[in-house]
């Protein structure tokens, strides 16, 4: 019974990466809503997602102008990333930056307000790259951070 278990977490943890992967995809060719309905059946198998998936996740509704359920993901995100013990703070420090910005822009879409965001919009965050995994800088691309007065950028 135990390898069975162990065997459909391995085929579940499969199709949840093959479907991440799979939006990320479509969303670099420009099939927004293909890449969003990824994330829709994504959600119907994935109970406890990791935080850079929900990162990722809120990104993918942002681009939809999911809004809405962008602000509503993030936020979870950024719970996860604070709890989480996996995560080293370097990479804890990239994702919040990686969520700034659309988060930013999805509160203004709804008109709301979010106390996690105002702390986040606030920080100075200081990021060596070098700590970070290339999954998550590969899936969760940041551009133009450099530009950024509150974040620095070392390797």
């Amino acid at each position: 019974m135990g390898r069975m278990n162990f065997i459909s977490k391995i085929i579940k943890a499969i199709s949840i990466a093959r479907r991440i992967s799979k939006s990320h995809d479509l969303l670099a060719e420009g099939k927004v809503n293909l890449a969003d309905k990824e994330i829709d059946e994504l959600f119907e198998i994935y109970q406890k997602p990791l935080p850079d998936d929900l990162a990722f996740a809120g990104y993918v509704r942002y681009r939809a102008k999911r809004f809405g359920d962008a602000v509503l993901l993030y936020k979870k995100s950024l719970t996860s990333i604070e709890e989480s013990t996996k995560l080293n703070q370097d990479t804890k420090n990239y994702l919040k930056v990686y969520i700034r910005k659309p988060m930013a822009v999805s509160l203004a879409m709804t008109q709301e307000r979010s106390d996690v965001f105002d702390s986040l919009s606030q920080l100075e965050i200081v990021i060596n790259l070098d700590n970070v995994p290339e999954r998550i800088k590969s899936v969760h691309k940041i551009s133009n951070l450099e530009n950024s007065e509150n974040v620095k950028l070392t390797t």
